[in-house]
């Protein structure tokens, strides 16, 4: 899940970006995908929110279908959102299609959330922002200093970002002031950072 200072950075993000198709990368529970479809039941017009998980089950209760806080929390918004299970972020982005905001909060080892940005790039307008969740999960010692990619990713982004102001503080954004080639140095630099190991 996310927190409360995550929900009302990500609620206020959505409010100032005014985006018409979003896109969570990483869902769980859906405890997020509520807050955005929340957030937007206050815009005008049509919204949707997409959500993508390679799981279609929530990874912490195998008895819990993914998203299913969707379905819990704001059954009225369900109509605004649609959840594409069992496909990679690069894989689904074809029927995702083009959108103006990204939540990226999948896999947290280091390469996968600049594998998913990467995914995400071609089909988000220039001007937009894309947030990350767990920025500094890494520099917790429950986790061995592991999940490294969310903090990789948005310290090393080379334009505009803003995060929270939870210390630390576990989720940001970074705006996409570029062209998608423009953005290959810093993130082959990233990459190039040797990658973490994840063992199930």
């Amino acid at each position: 899940t996310i927190s409360d200072y995550d929900s009302r950075f990500l609620a206020g993000l959505v409010s100032l970006a005014n985006p018409r198709n979003i896109l969570e990368i990483g869902v769980a529970s859906g405890w997020s995908s509520a807050v955005l479809l929340k957030a937007i039941s206050s815009l005008d017009g049509k919204r949707t929110v997409t959500g993508v998980d390679l799981s279609p089950e929530y990874y912490l209760d195998k008895s819990i279908p993914t998203g299913r806080a969707v379905q819990d929390t704001v059954p009225d918004l369900v109509s605004n959102y649609r959840l594409l299970t069992g496909r990679l972020a690069f894989d689904a982005m074809a029927d995702v299609g083009k959108i103006d905001f990204a939540f990226i909060d999948g896999h947290h080892m280091h390469p996968w959330a600049t594998l998913d940005l990467l995914s995400v790039l071609p089909f988000i307008e220039r001007g937009r922002w894309i947030a990350m969740h767990d920025l500094n999960l890494c520099t917790f010692e429950r986790h061995n200093h592991k999940n490294r990619a969310p903090f990789y990713l948005f310290y090393m982004w080379p334009d505009q970002k803003l995060h929270s102001t939870q210390q630390p503080t576990m989720i940001g954004a970074v705006i996409v002031d570029r062209a998608p080639i423009d953005y290959l140095p810093v993130l082959l630099e990233i990459l190039y950072t040797p990658w973490e190991v994840c063992r199930d």
